[in-house]
């Protein structure tokens, strides 16, 4: 199981894909161009990757929860998509380092990496910090 990295971005390469995907997903009306997308997009350098969904924790109701008919429509939506999904954002911060978490957490995306689960497919794009892909990549062979 690896990761590939496909391209190195910045914080304003992926601020402007990321809102453009926000746009044509589920917040369409709510967002408009100029508008600012959450700050966890500021870390500087970004790598588009493709990751193992078995490394992505990308649940995001309790255990209790069931998913509601909104989110169960959207992940059904992109799973029958042609292509290849959109890329999420995944985090993987120093604390997380630090407790040798095994998953990378999904912070936008969690809709897709289930769709792309759906179709058989093993790995999903995500946006992620540059630092944060070398510290998860660092903490794995830790856990080896």
């Amino acid at each position: 199981m690896q990761a590939e990295v496909l391209e190195r971005l910045t914080d304003a390469e992926v601020e402007a894909t990321w809102a453009d995907l926000y746009r044509r997903g589920k917040h369409e009306p709510t967002l408009t161009r100029g508008s600012r997308v959450p700050t966890f997009t500021r870390h500087g350098r970004w790598v588009l990757v493709r990751l193992p969904i078995a490394w992505l924790n990308h649940t995001w109701l309790d255990d209790h929860q069931e998913p509601s008919p909104t989110v169960i429509a959207r992940i059904e939506r992109y799973a029958r998509e042609p292509g290849e999904l959109p890329p999420g954002l995944a985090l993987y911060n120093e604390r997380a380092a630090r407790r040798r978490l095994p998953m990378i957490y999904v912070a936008d995306g969690n809709h897709r990496v289930v769709a792309a689960s759906l179709r058989g497919q093993s790995h999903a794009l995500m946006f992620m910090p540059e630092d944060d892909f070398e510290r998860y990549l660092t903490t794995r062979k830790k856990l080896a």
